[in-house]
């Protein structure tokens, strides 16, 4: 009897969210200190010993000739005087296999830092504590994680805002890379920005973004190639209908620049296209607004834009799933139809969204994941940081009354997880068989 095996299936179907926090009594040590800790026989296992998994990162020494000087993770191309290479750092993320009983991350602080650490127990990730530990004291320090018994499991970390130089541990520890998870691609704007966004006051983090949190709902690991302020007509600082760079090097969504880093030109080398992603998830932005000049046409500028976008990589991968979130139906106080007011028919996001669905609807395994609305967005009101009470958008962004807070993205990315989680993706690729 022959058994027919259908070529697609909802990506729900192979994701691995992680648990929730970590029973207690299963780790006895989780915090800082600035001074290592005791061991028998004490060693450092340095970030470029090949033993930690470092899917979809891009590594960039902080000091080529002293491995104690760290690696941070060089996401875009993006530059910030003083930084290595003048480059922008982005949040470090990595994964091994440890058997043990105790581990330090050893990292130089800022003063502002965090770090979020999942531990697998009984086949499942799980976050260590609820929210990211966060410190100020800059400097060298130590993230001590201790067991309360011989433990052998995948250990996950998530951190920002430091430099990452190694895992201290026991010599009869052993430390082995974690085989690769399902990978995707995250680009867009500063909501999807791999530096993080640490605002303030109230509460957010470094390591608690929208990739964090779309990995603790999907289990796959995210690119982190936004970059803030842009769109496909923007470069973050003005209009732009090429690819012109801002004082940053940021440059509009789809530029050769960040084509490049999309396709080996960043410090590891290595084509994000060939860790076979399931997404390039797309998160779409108001940062276009009329700039686009769209009109709602199927063929009007922000509608020929995007399709020549999708259309580069659909050709850069046949097996890739793309997916465009829409402007996000962000409220800046302004009237009905204005750029900074409620998401409104016929408004220019709404004339983005118009062209952009209609673009996409043109593409092979393609999705639209519209949180823009008119009819139904995705949340109503205005403001930030709580005030006005009476907001939706006001529980979930920070006191720049611009950007998510650690609610704004975790729910940000549970809505998009679910949706991208009811996509029919092609099991031949969720099985990274192609």
């Amino acid at each position: 009897m022959t058994v027919s095996v259908p070529s697609t299936a909802k990506a729900s179907r192979f994701f691995t969210p992680i648990a929730g926090v970590l029973p207690s009594g299963i780790v006895t040590t989780n915090a800082y200190d600035n001074s290592v800790g005791t061991y028998s026989n004490i060693t450092t296992v340095y970030w470029n010993s090949g033993q930690l998994n470092t899917q979809g990162q891009q590594w960039e020494a902080a000091n080529v000739a002293d491995v104690t000087a760290g690696v941070r993770n060089t996401a875009t191309p993006r530059t910030n005087p003083g930084d290595n290479n003048n480059h922008f750092y982005h949040v470090t993320e990595f994964e091994f296999i440890f058997t043990g009983t105790q581990f330090e991350v050893q990292c130089i602080g800022t003063t502002s830092y965090d770090m979020q650490v999942y531990v697998e127990w009984g086949g499942q990730m799980w976050r260590v504590q609820t929210e990211p530990l966060a410190g100020t004291t800059p400097g060298t320090v130590y993230r001590r994680i201790a067991f309360a018994s011989p433990y052998h499991g995948r250990i996950r970390v998530h951190m920002g805002g430091s430099v990452f130089i190694g895992i201290v541990t026991e010599q009869s520890a052993i430390i082995k890379p974690s085989p690769d998870r399902l990978f995707g691609i995250c680009d867009g704007d500063s909501w999807a920005d791999g530096l993080g966004f640490k605002q303030a006051s109230g509460k957010s983090y470094w390591s608690a973004g929208l990739c964090d949190f779309l990995f603790e709902r999907t289990g796959i690991v995210w690119a982190r190639r936004a970059q803030g302020g842009t769109g496909f007509f923007n470069n973050g600082t003005t209009t732009v209908t090429d690819d012109t760079a801002d004082s940053t090097n940021s440059t509009r969504f789809f530029s050769t620049s960040r084509k490049g880093w999309l396709t080996g030109a960043g410090p590891s080398g290595v084509s994000d296209f060939s860790d076979k992603p399931l997404f390039y998830l797309l998160n779409g932005t108001w940062n276009d607004g009329s700039r686009s000049g769209a009109t709602g046409s199927v063929s009007g500028p922000m509608a020929t834009r995007a399709l020549s976008c999708y259309q580069w990589i659909r050709a850069q991968d046949p097996w890739c799933t793309i997916a465009h979130v829409s402007p996000q139906p962000y409220n800046g106080g302004g009237a009905a139809g204005a750029e900074n007011g409620p998401p409104t028919a016929g408004s220019a996001h709404d004339l983005n969204r118009q062209e952009q669905q209609a673009a996409i609807a043109r593409v092979a395994k393609a999705v639209y994941i519209n949180s823009f609305g008119p009819t139904a967005p995705w949340w109503t009101g205005t403001g930030g940081a709580g005030s006005p009470a009476t907001s939706q958008q006001a529980n979930l962004l920070g006191p720049d009354g611009v950007h998510p807070a650690y609610l704004g993205y975790d729910f940000y990315a549970g809505m998009i997880a679910a949706e991208l989680g009811q996509t029919r993706v092609p099991v031949a690729r969720a099985r990274r068989q192609v």
